[in-house]
């Protein structure tokens, strides 16, 4: 497997895992964290995705972030051609 075979894997699994991660990343948890004064787990994620962006660019957006995996199926879909008659008033809307 090469670099980017390996990369759409890790991207794939991200975007399967979605509803998990979105529970753990929840903003809601965050602000119940910050109301009772205890450092949740997000507050360090956010932090640490920060700082990394910092130093490694787009690493996380281009190897783990589950939207970055959408964008990478949506990306799929979007080369191909729309064809027939029916649909191609869709290509005004693009």
């Amino acid at each position: 497997m090469n670099r980017q075979q390996i990369r759409r894997v890790i991207l794939f699994w991200m975007f399967i895992t979605l509803p998990i991660i979105l529970v753990y990343i929840s903003p809601i948890i965050l602000l119940r964290g910050v109301s009772e004064g205890i450092i949740t787990g997000i507050m360090v994620l956010i932090n640490i995705t920060f700082i990394a962006s910092l130093f490694f660019g787009r690493f996380w957006c281009g190897w783990f972030c589950p939207m970055g995996a959408e964008q990478e199926i949506c990306g799929e879909i979007q080369k191909s051609p729309v064809s027939g008659e029916k649909l191609s008033f869709i290509k005004y809307g693009i």
